[in-house]
C-alpha cells in the first residue's frame, strides 16, 4: 500500500503541469455492485462506494431534474423514487455505524470478528436496512439499493487495521535506505479527550471513507454524464445475452427508473431570447404550405399491460383538431424588441402559431418562466418545418441575387457592345477611306507609265540599226568551227568501222577452221563406232543361240519365285502379272540380276545401254562428253562422282575396277562441299541463228570455250575433292525440306529455296530443242478408221518450215539438276542376302531405283552428219530439288500460344494418369507426384493412362511398350546393325500403327521418359525423343490429347533451343502438323532409311524415274503425299494446268509390273512396303527391285493436246517417251506394220540417217516385239533407210501423230475377263475377254482380236464398285451388274473415280437424261436430251446452276450427263447414251427424281420415257440400237419405306397426336411415324399442325434450308453452309415451341433410312447444332432425347450421342440460347470436341485461357476462372465483363448468360468487324468502402490475388481515363505508381519516360512537363521506404475520393432530358454524370429514398419522391437486366449491413 500510494504521487509529480487548472475532464471507472457466494470486506467497500455513487446519481437526475421544473413552474407531478440516504446512514454515520463500530473494535485488543458481528447486531438488528441470519452466525445482511448482500465477518477486522507487528515495524523504520525509512513511517496525529495530540494508524476503512468523501466533493463540483456498461454474460463469449442477468443490471443501477423519468420529461431546453431567435422566421409562413409525412412510431407492447402514452402520464390534452380557415393565417409581425424586453408574450404567441403547423403537438412542449420545454419528438418536427421555411427563404434570397447578377452582367454586355459597334463603325470607315486612297494612286501610276512607254519606244526605234552588222559576223564564225567538227567526226567513224570489219572476218575464219576440225574428229568417231558395231552383231548372234537355250529354264525359275510374292496381302496380284509378262521382259531382268557386265552399260549417257567393250575398239575420249563446268564438277555429289569414275573407268580400261578404288569413306556422302558465291556472268555476245536441222549449241558446251578452261575445272574439282575427303567434319543436314509445292511461278527462273539443302548439280546441261525439218514428214503405211468411227481424227499432218526463219532459242539454263540420294539412303538388308551380293553390282541390280544414277552426257554440238555420231537424247531438265517453286503453305499450329499453360504435362498427367486421378481423389499435393510423369529408369508396374489401364490386353501391351522403350534409349547408337538400333523402336511403331488405343499411351511414356531427365542421362534424353520423332512422323495422338503433346513440343523447343533436343522437338513438331495437313496417321512403319534420316535430322531422298529411263532424286518428309509429289514434280517441268487434272503422276514399279498409287498415299509408306517386301522374299533367294515411275495417267484430250503442246518441251517429251513404251508393251495395241512404222521412226529419231553397219538395225529387239525381230528385220531396215532426210524432230512427230490414229490411243487399257449377272434378254452379249478401255468418255469394250469397240458407257450411267483386288463389279441397273476380272481392279476404280471427279468440276455443259418441268423459278426445266450450259456450281459439285432454252436455274447432278469438251456439242452428234442402259441411271441406290416443285402435287412430273421426237442413240458399233428401256418401278416415296431405326412407342405417339390430321384423309392413308422418313423432295406443307398459316409457310422454308444444309437441295440465294446452319438454329432459338418441334422432326426425317453417307452425316451436323441452342417443347423434348439413345442407324455417326446429351444438358439450364453457334463454335461442334478454347484478358494485361462449350454458362467460366487465378474471400465480387474499348463499353455478364451467345454476337454485329470485344474479368461488385482500406488492412490484403487484380483495375481504369482525377491527384497516383514501379528511385532518375505512363491521357496536356516532374518529385519524397502493400492501399484510397471510383458504370439515354449520360451503381446508391469525365454527379439517390424501380424492354425505371410528388428518372440501354441485377446486387447488401 505504501509503495502503491508512493509509485502514484511520483508519477503525478512528474506529469503534472503547475499551471492553475481551471477546468478539467475526468474518467470514473468503477465495476459496479458485487454479490458473490462468500463476500467479505473488499466487497463491503466496494458495494458502499456504489451507494454512495448512487445517491449522487438520484441527486443528479432525479432531485435538480424536478428541482428545475418547479423553478420553472411548469405543470409537473413529482415522482417518488427510491433515496438511500439510510442505507448510507448505516454505514457510515457516527458513532453507530458498521465503519465506526469496526474502527472501534479495532482499538480494542481482545476484539475479534465474533465480537465484533454480535455488537453490530445489537445496535442494527432493527435497521430496516439490516438484517441478522436465522442460521448463519457469521454473516451478516445489508439491504444495499441494488440488493441484499450477505457478509462474512471473518477478517473484517484484520483487513481494516493493515497494520504489522510492531517488531517488523521497528525494523523497517531502521533501514538504512531511506525509500524504506519513508514508506513505514506513515503516522496520522489525533487528539484525545484531553486535547494532547498523539500519533495512530489510521485504518483501511476510514482511509476508504475519506477518499470516498473527497471524491464525492469532486463530482459535485462537476457535470457528471453517466455511462453505464452492462455485463451480457458470464461466460465471456460474443453475442450471448443473459436475459435475467442483463435484467438485474438494468434494475440494480436504477436504469428502469431513469428510463421512466428521461422520458416523461423535456431534454430540450431553449431559453426564450434563443427560441424566438431560432423559429422567429416562421411566423410568416401559414400552417396549410408546409406538408411534412408523419412518422409513425410503434409504442411498446407489454404483456399484461397497457402502455401508457406521455399523455396519460402528463395527464395533457389530447392534439388539436383539425385547422380551420381562420387558423390557416400568417402571424402578424413582432414589434422591434429592445435588448433585454420581457419575451414571454411573444414567446407563447410564436408557440401557438407553431402548434397548428402539421406534426406539432402543443402538449409536446411547455413554456416556462425563462425557457421553453420540448421533448425529442417535437424538436425533431419543429426543426424540420424550420428547415423547410429556411429552404424557401434562401431559394428566395438567391432568386433576387441571381437576378441582381444578371441584370448587372447584361448591363455590363450592353455597354462592352456599343462600344465594340463604335469601335468596328470607325474601322471600316478608315478601311474605305484607305481605299479610296489607293485607287487614286494606282490612276496616278497608270498615268506615268503611258508617258514613260512613249518615251522609251522612240529610243529603242533610233538605236536598232547599229547591232546588225554585228550579229551577222558572229552566226558567219560559228558556222565555220562546227562544219570541220563534223569532218573529224566522220573520219574517225571511218577508222572504227574499218576495225570491226576486219575483226570480223577474223572471228569467221576462226569459226570455220574450228567447224572443219569438228567435222574431221566426227568422222573419226564415226568410223570407230562402225568398226566397233559389228564387232557387237557378231557378239550378239552368239550370245542369242546362248540365251535361247536357257530361255526356257530362267522363265520357269522366275515363275516359282514369284509365287512367294502372294504370301502378302499388298502383293497378291504379282504373279499374275509376271506370268503376263513378255519372255523378253524376263530374259532381260534375269540378265540384269545375274550378268555383272550389264553394268557396264550404264554410262554417263542418261542410262542408257553404252558400246560393248570389244579388245579390238580403243577407247576414244571426247571432251564434250566427259568434260564439265567448273561449278557443275565442284557442287557434284561424292557418290555421283565416284560411280562416274568408275563406270568411266570400264568403258576406257575394259574390266572392271575393284570396289575398294572407289569406295566412299565413311561419312563422306554426308560431307556438304562449300559452295562458291556465283561470280557474276560477263555479257553474252549475240548469238548466230543455227543452221537449218542444226542443234545450238547450249551454253556452256565443250566448244564454246578454250580448252584451258576445262583444264582449270578438272583442276578446281580435284582440289575441292581433297578437301572434302581430308575434312572431319560430319555435317549434317538439320533442315527439313518443305513439301512438294503444286503452284508454279509465272518467272521461269525460281526463287531462292527457303531452306538450305545441298545444292548438287547433275551432269548433264540442257538438250537443246528440237529443230522444225527442212523436209516433208516420211510416207507411212496408210490407217483407215474404222466404219463408223468418226471421233478418231485424221493423222497429224506436221507444217513445213516458215521460210529461213531462226529456230526458237534454247531454254533458259534453270540450274542445277536434281542431287543424287546420300548413300545412308540404301535399305538395310537381312545378313545372308547382305552376303550373297557379292559387289556392289548385284546391290545395284537389286536396288535401281535407289542408287544415284550416271550423271546425263553432253550433247554434241556438231550437226548431224553421215560420218559423224547422232547426239543421244538426254531426259527433259528439272528445276532443283532445293529450288522452291513457291512459298509453301503456313502450316496449321497445333496448339495456341495462350493455349500452352492450359495444356502442359503436369496438367495433362493430373487430368488423365491413372495413378493421379486416384491421388488427387485422396487430396494429395500435386507437387509429390512429378515423378508419376518424370523420367524413371525402372519399369513402368502399370499404365500411365486411365483409359487403357482397365483393359487387361492392352495393359499388358502397355508394358512391354514401355520396356521396349528402355530397350531403345539404353541402346548405344552404333549398334552392329539396324535390326538392333531400331527393331523397339519399330517394335513401339508397330503396336501403335495397329492398336488406336495405345497410341496415347505410347506418346504418354515417351513425354515421361523425357521430362525431367538428369544431365548424367543426357543420351538417354536424346534417345527418347528419338523415339517421340519416329511417332510424330508415324501417327498421330488423339483429338484430346494432341494439343497436350503439341504443348510439350513447343515448350521443350523453346527451352532447348537449337540444341539437338530442340532440333529434335522442332522436326518432332513439323511432322505432327504434317500428318494432320495430308490427312492424319499412316499406314506402315517407317523404313530402316527413313528412320535413319529421321534420327540424323535430314530429309529422306527418293528416286524417280521417268519413262525414257532416266531418274532423279526428291527429298521428301515422312508425311509427303503422292499428289504433293506429283505436283511439285509438275511444276519443275512446267507441265501445263492444275497437278491434280494435269493427268501426270507416281507408280509403284515392282520387277516392271505397275501399280496405282492413290493421291492420298504417302511416299515413305512405298517405301516401307517395299523394304517388306524385300526381307519376306530374302530367305527365298528372290530379288525384287521397285521404282517409282512418274508418267501420264489421266489423258483428258489425246487427239488434241499434243498439238496443243509444240511449245512444251518437256510435256512432250514424257508423253513421247510414254507412247513408245505403251507401244512396245502391247498397252497400245497396233497392228505388225505400224510397229515395223514405228520402229524406222524410232531409230531415226535416235541415231539420225541410216549408216551400213549402224547398231540401230543389228538391235533391233529395243524397237520391235521379239516376235518380229527375225521376220521383219528387213522391211524395218528399208524403211529406216527411206526416212534418210528426216530430221529426228519430224520422226519424233510423226511416231506421235501416227499413234494418235490407233483406236486405243489415250485409254487406259486393261485385259479382262467378263461375266454378265442378271442381265435383261435383249441385252448384248459380250465375249468371255475383252479388252477394257477408259477416258473421260466413260467405259469401253473393245475387241481384242480387231480392237473395235463393243459398247461404251459414260461414266454418270454406272457405278463401280471394288469387289476384290482382281474384280470390278460395274452396276448397270436393278440387280444388273458385270463383273470385270483383271490384274489390276483397284487402279480400274481408281481411274473410274478420278475422271468422274475431273469431269464434275470443269465440265461446262451436260446432258439432260430425263424431262425435268418444274414451277420453281430457282429451278431449271429442260426436256430429255437437252443440252445444257453449265453456269455454276456448289462446293461438292453436287447442284449446279445452268442455262437452257434462254433459262437459268439450278438442277441436281443425277438428272444429267455431265459432257466432257470445251465446245458445245450438239444434241444430234453428241456421243449417244446406250439405249440398253438409258434408264440405268433411274436404278442406282440414289434414285434419279424430278426436281421437286414447291406447291404442286407430290406426283412425278418428269416423264421417264424418252419424248417422241428425241432421237435414240447407241455406242455400238455394228450392233443394233433397238432394246427396250430397263426401268425401276414405280415405288410410292413412303408408302414402302420402313421404320425409322430408333423410333421408341413414345416416339410414335407424339407423331400421330402432334402431325397433321390430313394425312388420314388420304386415299391411302399414312401412319404419321413412317412420315419420319428420308425425302428428296421439299415438303408442301409442315409436319406439325399449325393453328396459323404463316407458321406452316415457315416450317416449309426451314425444310428446304435443312434440305440445302444436307446438299439435297440448291441453297437459296447466295448463303453457305455456316450461314444456313446458324439460320435454321436462329429460327428455332426465335421461334415458338411448335417450330422447334418442327425442326427437330424434319432433322428427324432427313437422317433416317438417308443412303447418302455424305447428307446423313450433315444431319446429324445440324442435330447437334440445334440441341446446342434450343430444345423442344416439354411434351417432345423427353420422348427425342429417348429416341435418340435409342437410334442404331449404322450411318449415324457420334454426333447423334452428342446431341442427345447436349440436349440434357441444355435441360438442366432451364433458359435457351439467344444467338446461333459461332463459325468457330460450329467447327468444334462438328468435330466433336470436349470443349474449344477462350481468352479471358486480366486488367495486368496477361490473358488466360479457359475451356468452354456449348452449354457454359458466365458462372461456369466465372468459377474456373476463380479456381485458376486461386481467388479467396473476394472471389464472389468478380466475374467476366464484356469490353469494347473502341466502344467504352464495360459491361459485367449475368450468371446465367451463354458465353457462347456472346461469341455469335460479336462475329454477327458489324461494329465487331475489327475484333474489338473481349472478355475481361474484373472485380463487377465494390461492396465495402475504399477509402477505409488503411484502417481494413487486413481485409483487404487478406485475399492476395483479389487484392493485386483490383488495384490492377483501378490502375487501368485511371491511366485510361475512365476515372477523372484532378491535378494534384494525377500526380499523386502517378508518384504512387513511379514508387512501385522504381522503388525508392532517386531524384535525378525522373524523366519524361519515367511518368509518362502513369499520367492519365485526359490529364497530361493541362500542364507541362517541368510541372509533372516536379509535382511528381515532391510526392515521392513522401513515400520513400513505403512497402508495395501500404503504396497501393494508398492508391485506392487515393482514388476512392473520384464519386464515381467504385461504380459499375453502364452508357445510358436519359429519356426524360434526351440527353446521353453514365448511369453509376455503388455501395451509395444510384448516380447519374453528364460523362464519364464528370466529377460531379447530375442525380444521386441512395438506395432508402427509391421506392420502386420497373424493367422494360430497353430500359431501367427507378422512382424517387413520395406518393404526393414521384419522380421518375427513365434510364434506356440494350442490357437493361444487367442494371437491374447489379441494382438489386447493391441493394441487397446495403440492406444486410
Amino acid at each position: 500500500k505504501s509503495v502503491f500510494s508512493w509509485l502514484v504521487e511520483h508519477i503525478n509529480s512528474r506529469i503534472c503541469n503547475p499551471k492553475l487548472v481551471v477546468s478539467f475532464i475526468g474518467v470514473l471507472d468503477i465495476f459496479g455492485f458485487e454479490n458473490f457466494k462468500v463476500n467479505s470486506f473488499e466487497q463491503f467497500c466496494i458495494n458502499y462506494c456504489n451507494e454512495k455513487l448512487q445517491q449522487h446519481f438520484n441527486q443528479h437526475i432525479f432531485k435538480l431534474e424536478q428541482e428545475e421544473y418547479e423553478r420553472e413552474k411548469l405543470g409537473w407531478a413529482k415522482i417518488s423514487f427510491n433515496d438511500n440516504q439510510e442505507c448510507l446512514d448505516l454505514v457510515e454515520k457516527r458513532p453507530l455505524g458498521i465503519l465506526s463500530l469496526l474502527d472501534e473494535e479495532c482499538k480494542f485488543p481482545q476484539a475479534t470478528d465474533k465480537s465484533l458481528l454480535e455488537k453490530l447486531h445489537k445496535n442494527h438488528e432493527k435497521h430496516p436496512y439490516y438484517e441478522k441470519p436465522r442460521v448463519s452466525h457469521s454473516t451478516f445482511v445489508v439491504k444495499h439499493y441494488a440488493g441484499e448482500v450477505s457478509y462474512e465477518i471473518k477478517g473484517f477486522l484484520d483487513k481494516n487495521s493493515d497494520t504489522l507487528r510492531d517488531d517488523l515495524l521497528l525494523l523497517l523504520q531502521g533501514s538504512g535506505m531511506q525509500f524504506i525509512r519513508e514508506q513505514f513511517d506513515v503516522v496520522t496525529e489525533d487528539k484525545d479527550a484531553g486535547g494532547t495530540k498523539k500519533k495512530m494508524t489510521e485504518s483501511v476503512g476510514a482511509q476508504f471513507k475519506g477518499q470516498l468523501i473527497a471524491l464525492m466533493g469532486t463530482l459535485s463540483a462537476t457535470s457528471p454524464h453517466y455511462v453505464r456498461c452492462i455485463k451480457p454474460n458470464t461466460i465471456k463469449k460474443p453475442s450471448v445475452f443473459d436475459a435475467e442477468m442483463v435484467m438485474a443490471q438494468l434494475r440494480y443501477a436504477g436504469m428502469m427508473e431513469t428510463i421512466r423519468i428521461r422520458k416523461l420529461g423535456f431534454p430540450v431546453r431553449y431559453t426564450h431570447q434563443e427560441f424566438f431567435d431560432k423559429y422567429r422566421i416562421m411566423a410568416s409562413e401559414r400552417p396549410s404550405s408546409i406538408r411534412i409525412l408523419p412518422k409513425v412510431v410503434s409504442q411498446p407492447k407489454i404483456k399484461g399491460k397497457k402502455a401508457e402514452s406521455s399523455h396519460d402520464l402528463m395527464n395533457l390534452p389530447p392534439p388539436p383538431p383539425p385547422l380551420t380557415i381562420a387558423d390557416d393565417e400568417k402571424l402578424p409581425p413582432f414589434p422591434t424588441l429592445k435588448p433585454g424586453a420581457d419575451l414571454t408574450p411573444h414567446v407563447k404567441k410564436l408557440m401557438e402559431h407553431l402548434s397548428k403547423f402539421p406534426g406539432v403537438i402543443s402538449a409536446e412542449w411547455l413554456p416556462g418562466l425563462t425557457k421553453v420545454f420540448m421533448r425529442d419528438a417535437q424538436y425533431q418536427a419543429i426543426e424540420e418545418l424550420r428547415a423547410i421555411t429556411l429552404g424557401r427563404k434562401l431559394c428566395k434570397a438567391q432568386s433576387v441575387w441571381r437576378m441582381y447578377s444578371r441584370r448587372k452582367r447584361y448591363l455590363a454586355m450592353r455597354k462592352a457592345a456599343v462600344a465594340l459597334q463604335a469601335r468596328i463603325s470607325g474601322f471600316l470607315a478608315r478601311q474605305a477611306f484607305l481605299q479610296k486612297c489607293r485607287s487614286v494612286v494606282v490612276l496616278q501610276a497608270f498615268a506615268r507609265m503611258l508617258r514613260q512607254r512613249k518615251r522609251f519606244r522612240i529610243l529603242v526605234d533610233k538605236v536598232r540599226v547599229l547591232p546588225t552588222p554585228v550579229r551577222g559576223w558572229l552566226a558567219r564564225k560559228h558556222f565555220s568551227a562546227e562544219l570541220a567538227e563534223k569532218k573529224e567526226n566522220e573520219r574517225r567513224l571511218a577508222e572504227i568501222a574499218k576495225q570491226e570489219m576486219d575483226e570480223k572476218l577474223r572471228k569467221e575464219a576462226e569459226e570455220k577452221e574450228r567447224q572443219r576440225q569438228a567435222e574431221q574428229q566426227a568422222i573419226k568417231a564415226e568410223q570407230a563406232k562402225h568398226r566397233e558395231e559389228e564387232d557387237r552383231k557378231r557378239r550378239d548372234e552368239e550370245e542369242q543361240l546362248r540365251r535361247q537355250n536357257e530361255e526356257n529354264r530362267k522363265a520357269e525359275e522366275k515363275k516359282q519365285e514369284l509365287k512367294a510374292l502372294n504370301q502378302l496381302d499388298d502383293f497378291t496380284t504379282l504373279s499374275d502379272m509376271l506370268k503376263a509378262q513378255e519372255a523378253n521382259n524376263l530374259t532381260e531382268l534375269d540378265d540384269l540380276v545375274g550378268d555383272m557386265s550389264n553394268l557396264a552399260k550404264f554410262s554417263f549417257e542418261a542410262s542408257t545401254p553404252g558400246p560393248s567393250s570389244a579388245s579390238s575398239s580403243a577407247f576414244v575420249y571426247d571432251p564434250t562428253k566427259y568434260e564439265m563446268e567448273s561449278d557443275d564438277l565442284d557442287n557434284i555429289s561424292l557418290a555421283d562422282l565416284l560411280m562416274g569414275l568408275k563406270t568411266t573407268a570400264q568403258l576406257a580400261t575394259n574390266h572392271a575396277a575393284g570396289e575398294d578404288a572407289f569406295k566412299l569413306p565413311e561419312g563422306a556422302d554426308r560431307i556438304q562441299a562449300p559452295t562458291p558465291a556465283p561470280a557474276p556472268a560477263p555479257a553474252a555476245a549475240p548469238a548466230k541463228a543455227p543452221e537449218p536441222g542444226r542443234p545450238r549449241a547450249p551454253s556452256g558446251s565443250g566448244e564454246s570455250r578454250p580448252r584451258s578452261t576445262s583444264s582449270a575445272s578438272r583442276t578446281s574439282a580435284a582440289s575441292a575433292l581433297r578437301d572434302s575427303l581430308s575434312s572431319n567434319s560430319n555435317r549434317m543436314l538439320l533442315a527439313t525440306p518443305p513439301p512438294p509445292l503444286a503452284s508454279v511461278p509465272e518467272d521461269p527462273l525460281p526463287p531462292p529455296p527457303p531452306i538450305p539443302v545441298p545444292a548438287v548439280p547433275s551432269s548433264a546441261s540442257i538438250p537443246p530443242p528440237l529443230a522444225v525439218p527442212a523436209k516433208p514428214s516420211p510416207p507411212l503405211p496408210p490407217r483407215t478408221p474404222p466404219v463408223g468411227d468418226t471421233s478418231l481424227p485424221p493423222p497429224l499432218v506436221v507444217p513445213p518450215p516458215l521460210g529461213d526463219a531462226p529456230s526458237l532459242p534454247p531454254p533458259p539454263d534453270f540450274g542445277s539438276m536434281l542431287p543424287p540420294p546420300p548413300m545412308t539412303s540404301f535399305p538395310s538388308l537381312p545378313d545372308d542376302l547382305s552376303q550373297s551380293l557379292a559387289d556392289l553390282d548385284t546391290l545395284s541390280a537389286s536396288l535401281p531405283s535407289l542408287l544415284p544414277p550416271p550423271p546425263l552426257t553432253l550433247p554434241s554440238t556438231a550437226p548431224p552428219t553421215l560420218s559423224a555420231p547422232a547426239p543421244v537424247y538426254a531426259p527433259p531438265p528439272m528445276i532443283p530439288t532445293g529450288t522452291a517453286i513457291s512459298q509453301p503453305k503456313q502450316l496449321q499450329r497445333i496448339v495456341e500460344v495462350d493455349e500452352l499453360p492450359l495444356y502442359s504435362l503436369p496438367e495433362y498427367a493430373a487430368r488423365y494418369f491413372r495413378a493421379l486421378i486416384k491421388a488427387n481423389a485422396a487430396n494429395r499435393k500435386k507437387a509429390g507426384l512429378e515423378s508419376e510423369y518424370s523420367f524413371q529408369k525402372s519399369s513402368i508396374k502399370a499404365p500411365l493412362l486411365d483409359s487403357v489401364a482397365d483393359k487387361t490386353e492392352e495393359a499388358k501391351l502397355c508394358l512391354e511398350i514401355f520396356s521396349r522403350i528402355l530397350a531403345y534409349t539404353q541402346t548405344k547408337k552404333q549398334a552392329s546393325n539396324a535390326s538392333e538400333l531400331f527393331g523397339p523402336a519399330q517394335f513401339v511403331l508397330q503396336k501403335g500403327l495397329a492398336n488406336e488405343n495405345l497410341r496415347d499411351e505410347i506418346y504418354a511414356q515417351l513425354m515421361k521418359q523425357t521430362y525431367g531427365v538428369a544431365s548424367s542421362s543426357r543420351d538417354a534424353l536424346v534417345r527418347g525423343w528419338e523415339l517421340l520423332l519416329f511417332c510424330s512422323a508415324t501417327f498421330l495422338p488423339s483429338t484430346h490429347a494432341i494439343k497436350y503433346v503439341g504443348s510439350y513440343f513447343y515448350s521443350t523447343i523453346d527451352s532447348e533451343g537449337t540444341d539437338v533436343v530442340g532440333q529434335s522437338a522442332t522436326l518432332a513438331l513439323k511432322n505432327m502438323q504434317r500428318l494432320v495437313a495430308t490427312g492424319g496417321t499412316r499406314k506402315f512403319v517407317p523404313s530402316t532409311p527413313e528412320l535413319s534420316a529421321l534420327r540424323d535430322i535430314r530429309p529422306v531422298m527418293v528416286r524417280v524415274t521417268f519413262p525414257d529411263g532416266g531418274s532423279k532424286g526428291i527429298f521428301v518428309d515422312s508425311a509427303t503425299t503422292i499428289a504433293e509429289m506429283s505436283a511439285d514434280i509438275s511444276a519443275r517441268l512446267r507441265i501445263r494446268g492444275d497437278p491434280e487434272v494435269n493427268g501426270f503422276s507416281l507408280y509403284e514399279v515392282f520387277n516392271g509390273i505397275e501399280r496405282d498409287l492413290g493421291p492420298d498415299d504417302r511416299i515413305c509408306d512405298a517405301l516401307s512396303r517395299f523394304e517388306t517386301l524385300l526381307q519376306t522374299l530374302a530367305a527365298q533367294r528372290m530379288v525384287v527391285s521397285q521404282s517409282l515411275l512418274f508418267k501420264r495417267r489421266l489423258w483428258m484430250d489425246p487427239k488434241t493436246e499434243m498439238i496443243m503442246t509444240e511449245g512444251i518441251q518437256f510435256e512432250n517429251e514424257l508423253i513421247y517417251h510414254q507412247v513408245y513404251h505403251d507401244i512396245m508393251t502391247g498397252s497400245l495395241p497396233c497392228s505388225d506394220d505400224e510397229h515395223v512404222a514405228f520402229a524406222a521412226l524410232r531409230m531415226q529419231c535416235e541415231f539420225g540417217d541410216f549408216v551400213s553397219g549402224s547398231e540401230a538395225v543389228s538391235d533391233l529387239a529395243k524397237y520391235l516385239p521379239k516376235r518380229l525381230v527375225q521376220e521383219r528385220r528387213d522391211d524395218v531396215t528399208q524403211q529406216y533407210k527411206d526416212l534418210r532426210g528426216v530430221s529426228r524432230e519430224d520422226a519424233k512427230r510423226a511416231i506421235l501423230s501416227t499413234a494418235q490414229t490407233l483406236p486405243l490411243y489415250g485409254f487406259n487399257v486393261f485385259h479382262a475377263k467378263v461375266k454378265m449377272q442378271n442381265m435383261p434378254a435383249n441385252a448384248p452379249t459380250l465375249p468371255t475377254r475383252v479388252i477394257v478401255a477408259i477416258n473421260p468418255l466413260g467405259f469401253h469394250y473393245f475387241d481384242p482380236v480387231n480392237n473395235q469397240v463393243i459398247l461404251a458407257f459414260s461414266f454418270p450411267l454406272i457405278e463401280v464398285k471394288l469387289t476384290s483386288a482382281t474384280v470390278v463389279t460395274l452396276i448397270m441397273g436393278p440387280n444388273a451388274t458385270v463383273d470385270l476380272e483383271t490384274n489390276d481392279g483397284s487402279r480400274m476404280a481408281n481411274l473410274h473415280r478420278d475422271y468422274h471427279a475431273i469431269i464434275k468440276r470443269t465440265a461446262r455443259y451436260a446432258r439432260a437424261l430425263k424431262d425435268n418441268v418444274v414451277d420453281d423459278t430457282t429451278l431449271l426445266s429442260f426436256r430429255r436430251a437437252d443440252i445444257i450450259t453449265i453456269a455454276g456450281r456448289d462446293e461438292s459439285c453436287t447442284w449446279y446452276s445452268g442455262v437452257a432454252h434462254g433459262q437459268e436455274g439450278a438442277f441436281h447432278e443425277e438428272h444429267v450427263q455431265l459432257l466432257h469438251g470445251a465446245s458445245s456439242p450438239n444434241p444430234i452428234t453428241l456421243p449417244p447414251l446406250p439405249t440398253l442402259f438409258a434408264g440405268a441411271a433411274a436404278s442406282r441406290p440414289l434414285p434419279v427424281r424430278p426436281l421437286p416443285t414447291p406447291g404442286a402435287s407430290s406426283s412425278p412430273s418428269m416423264s421417264s420415257s424418252p419424248a417422241p421426237d428425241s432421237p435414240q442413240y447407241s455406242t455400238m458399233r455394228g450392233v443394233a440400237s433397238d432394246y427396250s428401256t430397263i426401268r425401276s418401278g414405280s415405288v410410292s416415296e413412303h408408302a414402302g419405306a420402313p421404320s425409322a431405326p430408333g423410333m421408341t412407342d413414345a416416339f410414335a405417339q407424339y407423331t400421330r397426336t402432334r402431325f397433321r390430321k390430313a394425312l388420314n384423309k388420304m386415299k391411302k392413308p399414312i401412319d404419321p411415324p413412317l412420315m419420319l422418313s428420308f425425302s428428296r423432295e421439299p415438303i408442301k406443307d409442315s409436319l406439325i399442325e399449325h393453328s396459323n398459316p404463316k407458321m406452316s409457310k415457315k416450317a416449309v422454308s426451314l425444310f428446304q434450308h435443312i434440305m440445302a444444309y444436307m446438299e439435297d437441295y440448291p441453297a437459296p440465294g447466295k448463303l453457305n453452309s455456316v450461314q444456313l446452319a446458324q439460320e435454321v438454329v436462329q429460327n428455332g432459338i426465335n421461334g415458338g415451341p411448335d417450330i422447334r418441334d418442327e425442326i427437330y422432326c424434319q432433322i428427324w426425317r432427313q437422317i433416317t433410312n438417308n443412303s447418302r453417307t455424305e447428307s446423313n452425316k450433315k444431319g446429324n451436323e445440324l442435330l447437334a447444332f440445334c440441341a446446342s441452342c434450343f430444345l423442344p417443347s416439354p411434351a417432345l423434348a423427353n420422348v427425342y432425347i429417348e429416341a435418340l439413345n435409342a437410334r442404331k442407324d449404322p450411318k449415324d455417326t457420334p454426333l447423334v450421342k452428342a446431341a442427345a446429351a447436349k440436349m440434357e444438358l441444355l435441360q438442366s439450364r432451364i433458359s435457351h440460347r439467344k444467338y446461333p453457334p459461332s463459325s468457330r463454335e460450329l467447327e468444334y461442334i462438328k468435330a466433336n470436341e470436349d470443349a474449344t478454347v477462350v481468352k479471358v484478358q486480366l486488367c495486368d494485361g496477361t490473358t488466360k485461357a479457359i475451356f468452354v462449350r456449348s452449354g457454359t454458362t458466365a458462372r461456369d467460366a466465372n468459377m474456373e476462372m476463380i479456381n485458376k487465378l486461386l481467388l479467396g474471400t473476394h472471389s464472389k465480387w468478380f466475374g467476366l465483363c464484356e469490353v469494347n474499348d473502341a466502344q467504352g463499353l464495360c459491361r459485367p455478364l449475368l450468371d446465367s448468360e451463354f458465353v457462347c451467345d456472346l461469341m455469335s454476337k460479336w462475329e454477327t454485329s458489324p461494329a465487331e468487324a475489327n475484333g474489338a470485344s473481349k472478355f475481361v474479368f474484373r472485380r463487377k461488385y465494390i461492396m465495402d468502402d475504399p477509402e477505409q482500406c488503411l484502417e481494413q488492412e487486413r481485409y483487404w490484403t487478406d485475399d492476395r490475388v483479389g487484392f493485386e487484380l483490383f488495384f490492377n483495375q483501378a490502375k487501368q481504369d485511371l491511366l485510361e481515363g475512365r476515372l477523372p482525377v484532378t491535378l494534384e491527384e494525377a500526380a499523386y497516383t502517378a508518384a504512387l505508381l513511379h514508387q512501385l514501379h522504381m522503388p525508392n528511385s532517386q531524384k535525378a532518375a525522373i524523366s519524361k519516360d519515367h511518368i509518362d505512363p502513369f499520367i492519365p491521357r485526359a490529364v497530361a496536356a493541362k500542364q507541362s512537363l517541368k510541372q509533372w516532374i516536379s509535382a511528381v518529385e515532391l510526392h515521392l519524397f513522401e513515400l520513400v521506404g513505403q512497402t508495395p502493400e501500404y503504396t497501393k492501399m494508398v492508391f485506392i484510397k487515393t482514388l476512392a475520393k473520384v464519386p464515381i471510383f467504385g461504380s459499375t458504370q453502364f452508357q445510358v439515354l436519359h429519356k426524360e432530358s434526351g440527353n446521353r449520360a453514365v448511369l453509376a451503381i455503388n455501395r451509395k446508391g444510384v448516380q447519374m454524370f453528364e460523362n464519364i469525365a464528370a466529377r460531379e454527379p447530375k442525380m444521386l439517390s441512395v438506395y432508402r429514398a427509391i421506392g420502386d424501380t420497373t424493367l422494360t424492354d430497353d430500359a431501367f425505371v427507378i422512382q424517387t419522391g413520395n406518393l404526393m410528388k414521384m419522380v421518375k428518372f427513365t434510364f434506356v440501354s440494350d442490357c437493361p437486366t444487367v442494371i437491374r441485377t447489379t441494382f438489386q446486387v447493391y441493394s441487397d447488401n446495403v440492406e444486410q449491413r
